[in-house]
């Protein structure tokens, strides 16, 4: 059983990083986008992508985490594909690569908050009321990086937004190796939900990969 500490330190770390990532770059994509010179149009079908990926991709993650019980490795999985996925943006230039990208961004991103909560609700154990106090992390994560990512996007130019989340769901991937899981994830139906909810508009979905 992990200790009175580790069941808020670990979970609030993973979420206060993984919400840092979205704020660091989502802000900026519209901007990329216009960079290489996309029309409203594939823009717009580029903002659509995210809720219709999340919907299909979920469900097969969890089904496959319940499965093969391998939450965490599956989780890390995630974790360092959109690392190495949102990495490679910069060096995208046509619209089909972005399209292509973009879905597999994410079909990595889109279980990641169904397998924290579910390793933050095992964790708590009989403490589950205050859940509340690990997914503050992921607010103050997107408070702190949306207000710091426009003086890094200012300095060091549109690509470092990129690099930066990278980085940070590699710094969430290492911390996740703390986490402990239940074989079960919640009901499939509200993880689709809840993560397409954030894709249409909550703070941990203001992306449009």
């Amino acid at each position: 059983m992990p200790s009175r500490n580790a069941t808020h330190v670990w979970p609030f770390g993973v979420l206060f990083l993984l919400f840092a990532g979205f704020a660091t770059v989502g802000p900026f994509l519209v901007l990329f986008y216009q960079r290489l010179g996309f029309s409203g149009t594939q823009i717009g079908a580029l903002a659509g992508i995210s809720p219709l990926v999340t919907f299909a991709i979920v469900p097969l993650w969890m089904r496959f985490a319940d499965t093969t019980h391998r939450h965490r490795l599956l989780m890390g999985i995630a974790f360092l594909g959109a690392a190495a996925v949102v990495a490679g943006f910069p060096f995208l230039t046509t619209f089909a690569s972005v399209i292509v990208c973009s879905v597999l961004l994410t079909g990595f991103i889109a279980p990641l908050m169904p397998f924290a909560d579910n390793s933050a609700m095992h964790m708590l154990g009989d403490r589950k009321h205050r859940y509340g106090r690990v997914r503050i992390g992921g607010t103050l994560g997107y408070g702190i990086a949306a207000a710091l990512a426009g003086l890094l996007v200012e300095r060091f130019g549109l690509f470092s937004a990129f690099w930066a989340c990278s980085g940070l769901f590699t710094l969430a991937f290492l911390l996740s190796l703390r986490l402990t899981t239940s074989t079960q994830t919640r009901d499939r139906q509200d993880a689709v939900v809840e993560t397409c909810g954030g894709c249409l508009g909550s703070p941990s979905g203001s992306r449009s990969w």
